[in-house]
C-alpha cells in the first residue's frame, strides 16, 4: 500500500464520502448504515470505500476488520459491552469519534487517518538517519523533508509532498516496522473511541443534551483522559500477549514483538509520534481548564505515566518483568528523544519539543495535569449510571 502513497492520498482526497452503497443497500443493514451516516454527518458521513482503488480499498477495509476483531477479543470476557457498528468517516482529518442512534452505537475512523499515519512512519524509515536500530538504514537514502510534518488533515499533505517523491523503506524489516507503527497508533484511536461507549461517555453527554445542558471543559478533558487510559491498557494486554507468546507471531513480525522492551519502544513511539501531529505552538497555560481537550504535550505525558504504572502492575504479578521496570523510563525517555529528532529531520520547521517539555517542566502543567486525573471522581457518579464496566476504586485504570 505504501509504495503507492501518493496516488492513494489523491485519491482520498478527490474522493466524495457517503451515498453510493447507502443508496444501493436493500437490506436491513441499510438502516445501520443510515444511521452511522446521520450520527456523524457533521463530521462529513459515511465513506463508501467502493469508490477508491483496489489497495486503497483493502487496506482501509482491513481497518474496520481489525477494530471489530479487537473489540470481538474484548468482549469475549466482558459479554456485557455493547457491540459498535463500526464504519469509515467520510473525514479528511486524522481522527476517529464514537456516538449513539435509536440505541445502537457506532464507531467512525476517519477515512484520512492511516493514510496520514502511513506516510508520517513511511517517510521517517525511508531515512538512513531515522531508527536505525531497526533493519539495515544504510540501505535507505537521504531524508525526504516536507515542510510541515505536523499536520492532521490529509489535503494539506498531499500539497506538501514531493509528486516525484518514493517513501517506501527499502529495507523490508524498515517497511514492515513502519505498518506496525500505523497499525498500533490505528488500534489506539479505535480503542479510545470504545472506550467513550463502554463506560458510559457517549451515554452521559447525550443526557446532557436532552437536559439542555453541555460538557464542561474539565468534563471534556476528564473523559478524553479516561478513554487515553483504557486504550493503553487494551494495547499493554496484547503487548505482554504478544511477548508471552512470541513463538506464534509471524516471522517478519518477529523482530518487533521478540523482546518486550522493544515491543514497549515501538507502540509508544507510534503513539507519541501521532499525539505529535497534533503540536501546538504557544501555549497559553492559564487557560488549559478551559480546552475541550487536554493539551497534546499532557496527553503524550500520559502515555508515557501509564506505561511505568502498567508495567509495575505487571512486575508484581510476575517478577519475569521487574527488569523491564528498571529500564522502562529509559525506554520511555528513548522514545521522546528519538520521535522528535525524527520529526526535526523529516520536517523543514526545525526542532520543536516545546509541547512535551512544557507537559514535564511547566508547574502549571504539571498541575492540570493531577487537576484532570482527580477530576475523574467528580464525574464517577454520573459515569457509573451508564457504565458497561466497573470503575477502579482510585483511578480510571479498568
Amino acid at each position: 500500500m505504501s509504495g503507492k502513497n501518493r496516488d492513494l492520498i489523491n485519491a482520498i482526497v478527490a474522493t466524495p464520502g457517503g451515498g453510493s452503497t447507502i443508496k444501493q443497500m436493500d437490506n436491513e443493514d441499510f438502516l445501520d448504515l443510515w444511521r452511522f451516516d446521520a450520527v456523524f454527518k457533521s463530521k462529513g458521513g459515511y465513506y463508501d470505500t467502493h469508490q477508491l482503488p483496489e489497495p486503497a480499498k483493502q487496506f482501509l477495509d482491513n481497518i474496520i476488520k481489525g477494530t471489530n476483531g479487537q473489540i470481538s477479543a474484548i468482549r469475549k470476557n466482558r459479554v456485557h459491552y455493547p457491540i459498535p457498528i463500526v464504519h469509515l468517516i467520510a473525514s479528511s482529518k486524522l481522527g476517529a469519534s464514537a456516538g449513539k442512534s435509536e440505541g445502537k452505537y457506532f464507531i467512525g475512523i476517519n477515512v484520512a487517518t492511516s493514510f496520514i499515519l502511513n506516510d508520517l512512519f513511511c517517510r521517517m524509515l525511508s531515512s538512513c538517519k531515522i531508527l536505525r536500530q531497526f533493519g539495515d538504514p544504510s540501505k535507505e537514502g537521504e531524508t525526504q523533508k516536507i515542510n510541515f510534518a505536523a499536520t492532521t488533515e490529509i489535503k494539506e499533505l498531499a500539497i506538501e509532498k514531493n509528486p516525484n517523491e518514493n517513501i517506501i523503506p527499502r529495507d523490508s524489516t524498515r517497511a514492515i516496522l513502519a505498518q506496525v507503527l500505523t497499525s498500533w497508533a490505528t488500534k489506539f484511536l479505535s480503542m479510545h473511541e470504545y472506550a467513550h461507549i463502554v463506560f458510559g461517555h457517549v451515554d452521559y453527554k447525550e443526557n446532557l443534551l436532552r437536559e439542555g445542558k453541555s460538557l464542561s471543559p474539565m468534563n471534556s478533558q476528564t473523559l478524553e483522559y479516561d478513554a487515553d487510559c483504557y486504550a493503553a491498557q487494551i494495547a499493554f494486554r496484547e503487548i505482554i500477549f504478544a511477548f508471552e507468546n512470541s513463538t506464534d507471531v509471524k516471522d517478519e513480525l518477529r523482530p518487533f514483538y521478540a523482546d518486550l522492551e522493544i515491543i514497549i519502544f515501538v507502540w509508544a513511539y507510534a503513539i507519541y509520534s501521532m499525539y505529535r501531529l497534533f503540536q501546538v505552538s504557544g501555549v497559553d497555560e492559564y487557560t488549559l481548564h478551559l480546552n475541550k481537550y487536554p493539551h497534546v504535550g499532557i496527553r503524550q505525558r500520559l502515555m508515557m505515566t501509564m506505561m511505568c504504572t502498567l508495567v509495575d502492575r505487571e512486575a508484581k504479578r510476575d517478577t519475569r518483568y521487574s527488569g523491564t521496570l528498571d529500564r522502562v523510563s529509559g525506554i520511555l525517555k528513548s522514545v521522546i528523544e528519538q520521535a522528535e529528532k525524527a520529526f526535526d529531520e523529516i520536517s523543514n520547521q526545525g526542532f520543536c519539543d516545546g509541547n512535551i517539555r512544557f507537559a514535564f517542566f511547566s508547574p502549571k502543567a504539571d498541575s492540570h495535569f493531577k487537576a484532570i486525573h482527580n477530576h475523574f471522581d467528580n464525574v464517577r457518579s454520573e459515569l457509573e449510571k451508564f457504565s458497561y464496566g466497573t470503575f477502579s476504586p482510585f483511578t480510571p485504570l479498568r
